[in-house]
C-alpha cells in the first residue's frame, strides 16, 4: 500500500539503477514521515488510555492508517470504534493522501507541502510585509502561478468537502456519518466512519440521495477537481 503512493517514476529509476532519487524525494519522506507519526500517535494515545497491548494495537493502527492515507480501502479490527481522537488522525491523513504522480487520491502530499510553505510565508509577511521571501519546495522556489493553483485545489477540495456533507445532512444523514461519507468518496478511502455505518460497515443504510452525492464525490475526487468544476462555468464553452 505504502509503495503504490508514492511517485511511480522514482520506481522507473529505480529499477534502471538510480535509487538515490527515490530516498532523496522531498514528497517521499513526507509521506513516510507523517504516516509514521500518525501511527505512533494513534498507537501511544490506546495504550495509554485504554491500556491495550503495545504490538497488536501497533500492527492494527499501522494497517489501517496506512490504508486510509493511501486510499487503499482496505479494514482490519475495531479501529472503527477507536473513539474521537482516533478519528481525527484518520480523517487528517485521509484528507492529504498519497504522493502526486501515483494512484492514491485525496490533496496529495506535494499540494498540502506547497500549501503548508504558503501559509508560513504568509504568516511571516504579518510581520514583515516588505521582506521578500519566496515559496520554496525542495530548494527550490515556486512560481505564483503554482502556488495559485495549488491554493486553489486545496481550499476547493475543503469547501465541497463542506458543502457536500451539509447536502447530505439534509437528506437524513447524521452529520458525522455524512461528513466521513464525503471524505471517503474525494478521496477514494474505501470506507467511513458513524452512527449510520456502524451496522453494516457499509453505506446501505444511506438514502438514495446521499448515494448519489456520494457518486459525485467520487467524480471528483478521481476525474480531477478543477477539470469538471471547469466545465461548469458557461464562460468555458463561450471560448
Amino acid at each position: 500500500m505504502a509503495l503504490a503512493a508514492m511517485p511511480y517514476i522514482r520506481f522507473v529509476q529505480l529499477v534502471n539503477g538510480s535509487a538515490r532519487p527515490l530516498w532523496q524525494d522531498a514528497q517521499v519522506r513526507a509521506f513516510l514521515r507523517w504516516m509514521l507519526a500518525s501511527v505512533l500517535a494513534v498507537t501511544l494515545w490506546r495504550v495509554l488510555t485504554v491500556g491495550s497491548p503495545v504490538e497488536p494495537t501497533f500492527r492494527e493502527t499501522l494497517f489501517n492508517l496506512t490504508s486510509i492515507m493511501t486510499g487503499t480501502g482496505f479494514f482490519s479490527g475495531s479501529f472503527v470504534g477507536w473513539g474521537g481522537f482516533a478519528m481525527v488522525v484518520a480523517f487528517v491523513v485521509g484528507l492529504i493522501g498519497g504522493c502526486s504522480g501515483s494512484s492514491s487520491g485525496a490533496l496529495t502530499v506535494f499540494r498540502v507541502q506547497v500549501a503548508l510553505a504558503f501559509l508560513g510565508r504568509e504568516i511571516r509577511r504579518i510581520g514583515n510585509p516588505n521582506a521578500v521571501d519566496p515559496v520554496k519546495y525542495d530548494g527550490r522556489t515556486v512560481g505564483e502561478d503554482v502556488l495559485n493553483a495549488v491554493v486553489m485545489f486545496v481550499s476547493g477540495y475543503i469547501v465541497i468537502i463542506g458543502l457536500l456533507s451539509t447536502a447530505m445532512t439534509m437528506s437524513g444523514v447524521d452529520t458525522v456519518s455524512a461528513m466521513f461519507a464525503v471524505w471517503q468518496a474525494m478521496g477514494n478511502i474505501g470506507y467511513g466512519f458513524g452512527p449510520l455505518i456502524e451496522r453494516t460497515g457499509t453505506f446501505v443504510d444511506f438514502p438514495p440521495a446521499a448515494i448519489a452525492i456520494m457518486t459525485l464525490a467520487m467524480i471528483l475526487g478521481r476525474l480531477g477537481l478543477i477539470a469538471l468544476l471547469l466545465l461548469m462555468l458557461p464562460s468555458f464553452w463561450r471560448r
